[in-house]
């Protein structure tokens, strides 16, 4: 059910984000107090911005046995400066972390049951993620 309400809320919200003012006839009768339509000019600020994922690396996570650890195998240039976030299905944050310095391992004990994801994002905005179950 929270998936699909999730889902839900995600297409109004892209919906919303999609509507653009067009000028229309008037509904006027007669010109005094008429509006002039205005013609839309189209800016970057108006697209939408679309998701780029890093190309030719991989991310798999999985958790330990004992589910204390996440264990990261990032197929990519480690030394290079990333932002590390964990986040539950619903987009709710739970963890962010910006470094240079290469992750293995990440402590996810005091994590409740659920479903999460680990996205990495680097400097120019592009991503890698994957999900995780911690039962």
């Amino acid at each position: 059910m929270k998936r699909t309400i999730f889902i839900g809320a995600c297409l109004v919200l892209f919906n919303l984000t999609s509507l653009k003012a067009v000028a229309s006839d008037s509904t006027y009768t007669s010109t005094k107090g008429a509006i002039n339509p205005v013609s839309v000019i189209e800016t970057s600020a108006n697209k939408p911005k679309s998701v780029e994922l890093i190309p030719d690396y991989v991310l798999t996570v999985e958790l330990s046995k004992d589910q204390k650890f996440l264990v990261v195998n990032l197929d990519m240039d480690k030394s290079k400066k990333l932002d590390w976030i964990i986040m539950e299905k619903g987009g709710k944050l739970i963890s962010r972390v910006k470094t240079s310095q290469s992750i293995d391992e990440i402590k996810v004990a005091k994590l409740t049951k659920g479903e999460y994801v680990l996205m990495i994002k680097d400097t120019e905005g592009r991503m890698l993620y994957d999900t995780f179950v911690k039962s």
